[in-house]
């Protein structure tokens, strides 16, 4: 649902440069992007209604439409004066294709059908357009105009990236200090215990100027699309009527009808078979441009990232005997948003096609808004340091073992762990944060219902796959207390695609699998650099390695790592941090080893790995990379162990 611009007809200025994979029919791929720019889209000669669209720089579209010139007014339905393209019968170049997200909001009621085989008129805002045939006797030429966009690989493999690099310590930036200085002057709480945050914005009550038509015309059109599915549109029904009993969506009042300053919000729905709990969800989109060319997004401070490195988490998750990990119900819509703001949360919305379109505003941080992911995770850091006081472990938890709406610790005695989980289950109270999906390898879920836990209660099993869940993303099973690892190979053609998207499906963030992630970030690095297109196949040598690869991939799934790294009774621990290199890259594994009165005892705790660069590089120079690597490691705070003496051994060369 993209909308492209010509080269010829784009603005000189391009906002930044993209990588997009655009494919068209039978997968093959279009010229590469130029770039993304935003253009203004209005009725000749008028000024409204007009619409501010993102689009891609593409060097051409498609050739000349129509393939050669029609007799015009042969058509007795088709006489309008008010076309939208009077030269419709001479082909011409197409400088724009329009996404189909936008064409909702340009068709209007008219329709004018003529004999069968002629071509069909809709009126639209820009006036009458033509579809459909218009010489059956006319040679054969078919030019597609339905294209498909593939943006989320670039971000998987940044997530990649990301993944791979150590956390680092970051300084707040002008906009982020002003965002936590609005949460810290505007914050209060309410009687209930609840949170109320106001909406941060670049400016006080901004005119965002008109987002009604847009938000009103994407919902017809989601109306239509509900209506044949009844399905998905029970559910969609359903999470709204859920938002509405939970008092988290409201009417706007009459005496805000006319209220000036407001954003109206478009609104889809996301499926997510996997999940436990919620199959469908709403996703608001805060992002959608109004006739002044912003949005509400756009309009606020989207504050500071405040959620600890996932790296940090796990590591942490290691070092207990028992562990344990909850969810943070409806996290963000716990959070009240001041009424003064509610305005700018407007959305519509009726549960059949046969009731009044009618006008809500929701009254909770959103998903969707540029600033929910830090107003929600800010709140958990102020509920832990006001009432921290009175349950100080689950504050210490709240802050230190919180991944986004996860909480993921845990304690060495079964005593420790009862009490660590009533200091939680006390304290989110206090702010009506409840605590659902319990898991543990201990038997603290005998305080848990059944309803609140994210599999069966009993501790053992007959089948082995009735106890594996996720830990952040690693799946873990929990009677054995072990890690294991899924794959899932793809078996498509071995393309520079594919290959990128195999290579981000091993989730690996503690590197115990750094051995296999090394190659494939060679084979990352040879595909960047040999200049194939996305849909390209790889070379012949390469895609017989990458075969093999997959197939024993698969050996993996046989791994089991165990999660705990410590000991009962140990007398001393001591980090060994490795260093080496060669020419392809450097890496570096810290291990722990844990020694009681009888035994020694020895775990890798997390390693990384970092490919040469291209520019050519030393042995010696690649191997002081690798021991300040693993200086990183050790010094990064990944490891709070105590009683721990630390060793760095280099291989000197």
């Amino acid at each position: 649902m993209e909308t492209y611009v010509g080269k010829k007809l784009a603005p000189v200025d391009v906002r930044h440069h993209s990588t997009v994979a655009i494919s068209t029919f039978s997968s093959s791929t279009t010229s590469p992007v130029r770039g993304q720019t935003t253009i203004t889209v209005m009725p000749r000669g008028q000024q409204a209604p007009s619409f501010f669209v993102n689009t891609y720089i593409v060097p051409q579209i498609t050739g000349p439409t129509p393939q050669a010139p029609i007799v015009p007014g042969q058509w007795r339905h088709i006489q309008s004066p008010s076309l939208a393209d009077p030269l419709y019968h001479l082909p011409q170049a197409v400088d724009l294709l329009l996404g189909a997200d936008i064409l909702p909001m340009l068709l209007l009621n008219g329709k004018a059908t003529g004999k069968p085989g002629e071509p069909i008129a809709f009126e639209t805002v820009f006036g009458w357009i033509l579809m459909g045939p218009v010489d059956r006797n006319a040679q054969s030429t078919v030019t597609a105009m339905c294209l498909s966009v593939a943006e989320t690989l670039d971000l998987s493999i940044r997530r990649f990236w990301e993944l791979e690099e150590l956390p680092v310590v970051r300084h707040l930036s002008p906009d982020e200090r002003a965002a936590e200085e609005i949460y810290k002057k505007t914050t209060t709480r309410l009687r209930t215990g609840r949170f109320m945050v106001s909406l941060p914005f670049r400016k006080a009550s901004p005119l965002l100027g008109d987002s009604k038509y847009v938000a009103l015309r994407r919902f017809q059109a989601l109306e239509n699309r509900l209506s044949n599915d009844p399905k998905i549109q029970r559910q969609y029904a359903d999470f709204i009527q859920d938002y509405l009993d939970a008092g988290h969506m409201e009417l706007v009042p009459l005496e805000n009808a006319d209220n000036v300053f407001h954003y109206y919000i478009p609104h889809h729905c996301v499926l997510r078979p996997d999940s436990s709990t919620t199959k469908l969800r709403v996703v608001f989109n805060a992002s959608s441009r109004t006739s002044a060319g912003c949005s509400l997004n756009e309009s606020m401070y989207m504050g500071p990232k405040l959620q600890p490195d996932i790296h940090i988490v796990l590591l942490r998750a290691r070092l207990w005997k028992y562990v344990f990990m909850a969810d943070i119900k409806q996290m963000y819509r716990q959070i009240v948003v001041r009424p003064a703001d509610r305005d700018y949360l407007r959305i519509f919305w009726s549960f059949s096609k046969n009731t009044t379109v009618r006008e809500y505003r929701l009254c909770t941080v959103t998903y969707g808004t540029s600033a929910a992911p830090y107003q929600a995770l800010r709140t958990i850091q102020e509920l832990a340091i006001v009432d921290g006081k009175l349950f100080p472990i689950a504050a210490s938890i709240l802050l230190n073992d919180t991944f986004v709406d996860d909480i993921l610790t845990g304690a060495n005695t079964e005593k420790d762990a009862f009490e660590y989980q009533s200091q939680l289950i006390q304290l989110c109270s206090l702010a009506k944060f409840e605590l659902r999906k319990w898991a543990s390898n201990s038997h603290i879920l005998h305080a848990v219902p059944v309803e609140a836990q994210a599999m069966s209660p009993a501790l053992l099993y007959n089948d082995k796959n009735e106890c594996e869940l996720k830990i952040l993303g690693l799946k873990w099973d929990r009677r054995a207390d072990v890690f294991s690892f899924d794959t899932k190979p793809s078996e498509t053609d071995r393309t520079k695609r594919s290959v990128l998207f195999d290579i981000d499906r091993v989730f690996d963030p503690l590197g115990l699998l750094s051995p296999i992630t090394f190659w494939t970030k060679h084979v990352m690095q040879f595909l960047w650099t040999a200049g194939l297109k996305w849909d390209d196949k790889i070379p012949t040598d390469l895609a017989q390695l990458w075969t093999r690869y997959q197939s024993e991939l698969k050996l993996i799934e046989s791994i089991s790592i165990p999660r705990r790294i410590t000991v009962d009774e140990a007398t001393t621990m001591q980090l060994h941090a490795f260093s080496d290199s060669s020419e392809k890259g450097y890496a570096a594994a810290v291990y722990l080893r844990t020694q009681t009165a009888t035994s020694a005892y020895y775990h890798l705790v997390t390693s990384k790995s970092k490919v040469a660069p291209l520019k050519k590089s030393t042995i010696p120079s690649l191997e002081l990379c690798g021991a300040v690597l693993a200086a990183k490691i050790l010094l990064n705070k990944l490891l709070d162990i105590k009683r721990t003496i630390v060793n760095h051994l280099a291989n000197k060369n």
